[in-house]
């Protein structure tokens, strides 16, 4: 193991436990392991280290199948369920699992040729951060492994998904479903005339603006008379709450269901943007307005870096207020299946 890999993980051990670490011997229980997964995900995110237990003292995993007990808990005791990424780690001859998130994981098929250094310097220059590569591959290197846009597996450096859907020169060469499939209906079902539907595919930036523009193509536009008499255009729904539920959808839809796009429906009645994703655990349609949950971290830190939504857990509390301030409803319901989060906006 690299050295700066091994000191890094030797303070963090060091400096104990936090609302970061969690240190776990492999003869954990499968619920206390599924609810710490739980609370991390639920929260800030944070570190599993198996193989250290309370103490801070390295034991190792002897257990060969220990990664597969990890998956499993992952699948049948987390619903919905995630798909862990596991790092191994060896310390002093004992080896350590280290869960990371899943929009970490590396994309083995693509390369550091496959990121847009030009997106990542327009995203290091929004943030105050030099973004001269030119004359210096090395910085440009650390920086994109800071960024967790590249990964290191073995010594060899990979993209992370985030890193190819915020930064990607193609993205969906990799995650064809990763795209929003739009669709704007003349009436209130699909048997209605179809207005327009197209596949948006491209970077996080681009899915978002691309859905905003596809549907200030296709929304009634609302005429008014403001008090000066000036004549004031608008659209039936409100680009602002539009833009939050789109963001929210692209942030917390879950990456791990491979074959589901998010989907984009205009009626008459009516906007639907479904997203594949299910509350986890702890979470209702009741209580989400007022617990933070983000699934995917180095994704929202994107969107957060890059001026598309505030710091956290406010969201769908905008997209209502937004909709109430333009005498709409927005509605939010998830499939009997727990498989697909709905938001709907009204204007009926």
């Amino acid at each position: 193991m690299d050295n700066m890999i091994k000191s890094t993980m030797l303070e963090i051990i060091k400096n104990g436990e936090s609302s970061k670490i969690e240190f776990k011997t492999e003869d954990v229980h499968p619920n206390t392991l599924a609810e710490e997964i739980v609370s991390f995900v639920n929260l800030e995110g944070g570190t599993i280290l198996i193989g250290v237990n309370d103490s801070g003292e390295v034991i190792g995993c002897s257990h060969k199948d220990i990664e597969e007990f990890i998956i499993n808990i992952c699948r049948n005791n987390i619903k919905p369920s995630i798909i862990p990424v596991i790092e191994k780690i060896e310390i002093d001859k004992k080896r350590v699992r280290n869960m990371l998130q899943f929009d970490e994981t590396p994309v083995i098929k693509a390369s550091m040729e496959s990121i847009d250094t030009f997106k990542v310097n327009t995203y290091l220059a929004k943030l105050g951060q030099s973004s001269l590569y030119e004359d210096n591959k090395e910085s440009l290197k650390n920086d994109l492994i800071n960024l967790s846009i590249l990964i290191n597996v073995d010594n060899n450096l990979f993209p992370s998904l985030s890193g190819i859907l915020a930064f990607g020169k193609n993205p969906q060469k990799y995650f064809p479903s990763y795209n929003i499939m739009c669709g704007a209906y003349l009436g209130n079902d699909f048997l209605s005339d179809t207005i327009s539907e197209k596949e948006l595919t491209g970077t996080l930036d681009e899915l978002i603006e691309d859905s905003i523009a596809f549907l200030k193509l296709t929304m009634t536009q609302k005429i008014t008379i403001e008090d000066n008499l000036r004549r004031k255009d608008s659209y039936i729904y409100p680009v602002e709450g539009l833009r939050e539920a789109i963001v929210n959808a692209l942030c917390h839809r879950d990456y791990t269901i491979s074959g589901s796009s998010i989907r984009l429906f205009l009626f008459k009645n009516r906007l639907e943007i479904h997203s594949p994703e299910g509350l986890p655990n702890t979470l209702t349609i009741e209580n989400m307005f007022y617990r933070q949950f983000t699934r995917n971290q180095s994704i929202a830190s994107f969107l957060t870096g890059s001026g598309y939504m505030e710091r956290r857990g406010k969201g769908l509390l905008r997209m209502k207020k937004i909709c109430e301030q333009n005498g709409l409803k927005c509605e939010f319901s998830i499939l009997s299946d727990n498989s697909e989060f709905i938001v709907t906006f009204r204007n009926d």
